[in-house]
């Protein structure tokens, strides 16, 4: 038997023992002066008591919360729970009466039919009250308990899809991109091997950065911003139209992102610049404040627009969601700001 078994069966006990308290409390309390009369007769009282509690209590948790209450069918769910309710409490006055009548027996002083107590109505309508909330709480653990398991799914489902959008962030810098920059050094290696030399450990640090660094959930600010330099750096001998400067503000090393956060936005002002044809630039300085990290990007040439920031949006709202700006200045569409709160 396993763990979970045991801990199913461990809840059915204690529920069973719970209510088995309460039935038997019912009919010692109801036939309190009778004892005696009744003999061991009161046992079979309360064991018919407890099997209408677990027959409506079971009958619930299997069939009225799956099919209904768990299918958002409040309406036919609340019907026959209240339905099932009254009925139930019918049954147990039923018995108590048939119970006095079959003796003969005066009501006691904590029976419901006891005229100098409460009256009927307002016993029924207590009881009724009492019974619907103890089901309903049974109800409403086990919507808990769906609600956590959905939770810890859907955690799942979208940890998978951040990993996927890094996979494909990696993806895109692309085979053909590596090549070029690879026959490029093949060109220079013998008339400048110390730009070549330069390329390759810009190359290689971009591999093992997109090998080791990008299988981690988090890495430091500092490592996201020498792979952007490193990405630009050849990006640069690759085209050679593109200039760019890279600048920090702050302590840089203190704070951890999730890998490849800023490439599509780089990316994407690299290729709305590229389409030009012509010489172009990009200034890029990320900023860390006491409560936030901020980038900002400016480019000399391209204007940048929203909606070719879609895609980056949605993983921000993954990320970060209600945590981050990412505005493009209206007096000047070249220039992107992007602040995402710790």
């Amino acid at each position: 038997m396993d763990r979970r078994t045991g801990y199913r069966i461990g809840r059915h006990t204690l529920l069973i023992l719970a209510v088995m308290a309460v039935a038997f409390n019912q009919i010692y309390m109801g036939f309190l002066e009778y004892h005696e009369l009744f003999g061991n007769s009161i046992y079979l009282f309360s064991l018919f008591i407890l099997v209408t509690y677990l027959l409506l209590g079971y009958f619930n948790i299997y069939i009225l919360v799956p099919r209904l209450l768990l299918k958002e069918r409040y309406p036919a769910y609340f019907t026959l729970f209240f339905f099932l309710i009254m009925l139930f409490l019918l049954v147990h006055y039923g018995f108590e009466y048939a119970v006095l009548k079959y003796y003969r027996l005066d009501p006691g002083q904590y029976s419901y039919f006891n005229n100098t107590g409460n009256p009927l109505w307002l016993e029924l309508l207590s009881s009724f009250l009492i019974d619907s909330m103890a089901i309903l709480g049974v109800s409403f653990m086990i919507i808990f308990k769906h609600w956590l398991i959905n939770d810890m799914q859907v955690h799942e489902l979208e940890t998978l899809h951040m990993q996927s959008e890094v996979e494909k962030l990696k993806e895109q810098i692309n085979p053909v991109f590596l090549l070029s920059i690879l026959h490029n050094v093949g060109d220079i290696v013998e008339e400048n091997q110390e730009k070549a030399s330069d390329m390759l450990m810009d190359l290689s640090e971009i591999l093992r950065y997109q090998l080791y660094d990008c299988n981690r959930q988090e890495v430091l600010l500092h490592a996201e911003i020498s792979f952007i330099r490193n990405y630009l750096q050849l990006e640069r001998c690759h085209s050679g139209m593109l200039s760019f400067e890279v600048a920090t503000e702050g302590d840089v090393h203190s704070v951890f992102i999730p890998p490849l956060l800023f490439l599509p936005i780089v990316q994407y002002a690299v290729k709305k610049q590229e389409k030009r044809g012509c010489a172009y630039r990009i200034d890029l300085c990320f900023r860390v404040d006491n409560d936030s990290f901020s980038l900002f990007c400016s480019c000399a040439e391209a204007d940048l627009y929203d909606e070719g920031l879609k895609n980056i949006r949605l993983r921000l709202n993954r990320l970060y969601p209600e945590r981050y700006e990412l505005q493009i200045r209206e007096e000047d569409s070249r220039f992107l700001h992007l602040k995402i709160n710790f």
